[in-house]
């Protein structure tokens, strides 16, 4: 309980501020293993799958865990006095991680729901070892689709071999001194890493990479990126990520440039330096417009068990909505 309040006396401070850029105080967290990845646990790379970084693989070894479920519940709209009922909800969807005996993600299946009903499924598989860029080569099985007839209520399955699904499949293309290049076959469009900052003016950019409109340039590693855009136009950017640190290279920010909003995130970390939440806020021209608290809780064995997302403004239809983290082991289920 106290750890909650003090994210949510962290959000208060915020959401005070109005408009200006405040920073909540916080003593500098130091690197430690976290169960779930502040970076890529989230919509920014979440859809990428070559880049399975969601969980620490070294926690998932030591502890054998051999699944993690991730379920998201759907949004409650404006009065949320029915939460504590939430549990009964059905969530919207649910996310299996399976794991090989180095805490390495081999496989994916992401089930979609509508109407207390499945309504898809899609399965990826990992090959191959992981590079040290994070990348690991991943295939999609069959995309399965279950309609319902409207005349007499049954439910069909359908096979789809083609892509059907939201999320991003690359193929390594190339590691060059400079940078290195994944392709996306499906959407026909590039992911460049280029990792050494002398090389990260917009000239440079354009004149080593010349990426296209729908090319992803990320400034650093995955695993640790600085910044991540597109352009158009030669050197206009676009659809910009910014990502700050803290000295001792853990996650401090992130800003969203998607004009004319800028989204901020601000990360929160517990006195074992444990991730404990973030906190966005979104602004137009500089103007503040509203926030969103994401708070984590945590079981006896100090593993992330739940994500409470409240979103506020000054309209009373701001929203709720929690994702579940349910852990299976080798041996037993906890």
């Amino acid at each position: 309980m106290k750890r909650l309040f003090q994210i949510c006396f962290a959000s208060l401070l915020l959401a005070s501020c109005g408009e200006d850029d405040a920073i909540i105080q916080q003593a500098e967290p130091q690197k430690v293993a976290q169960w779930i990845n502040p970076l890529f646990f989230n919509n920014d790379f979440e859809h990428e799958l070559n880049f399975p970084l969601w969980f620490d693989d070294s926690l998932v070894r030591a502890h054998q865990i051999y699944k993690i479920t991730k379920r998201v519940y759907p949004h409650i709209i404006g009065d949320t006095s029915e939460i504590n009922d939430y549990n009964q909800a059905i969530p919207k969807e649910k996310i299996e991680y399976y794991f090989d005996p180095n805490g390495l993600v081999d496989r994916v299946v992401v089930y979609s729901y509508f109407d207390d009903r499945e309504i898809a499924r899609a399965t990826f598989v990992y090959q191959g070892n992981m590079l040290a860029s994070g990348y690991r080569k991943v295939s999609a099985l069959p995309f399965i689709s279950l309609t319902k007839n409207p005349i007499t209520d049954e439910f069909t399955t359908e096979f789809y071999q083609d892509k059907t699904h939201q999320y991003s499949l690359l193929n390594f293309a190339h590691e060059k001194k400079k940078f290195s290049t994944y392709f996306d076959v499906e959407k026909g469009n590039h992911l460049f890493l280029l990792k050494n900052k002398k090389n990260w003016g917009p000239l440079s950019v354009d004149s080593i990479l010349n990426p296209q409109k729908e090319d992803w340039i990320v400034l650093g590693t995955m695993r640790k990126p600085y910044k991540r855009y597109q352009v158009e136009n030669t050197v206009k950017e676009r659809n910009i990520y910014i990502y700050d640190y803290w000295n001792s290279g853990v996650v401090k920010r992130r800003v969203k440039k998607t004009y004319p909003f800028e989204y901020r995130r601000t990360y929160l970390f517990g006195k074992k330096h444990e991730w404990t939440g973030y906190i966005d806020s979104t602004f137009s021209e500089g103007n503040f417009i509203t926030t969103t608290e994401h708070n984590i809780l945590f079981d006896e064995y100090e593993r992330p068990i739940e994500i409470n997302h409240r979103k506020s403004n000054e309209e009373p239809q701001g929203f709720f909505y929690k994702e579940t983290l349910h852990y299976r082991t080798k041996n037993k289920q906890k």
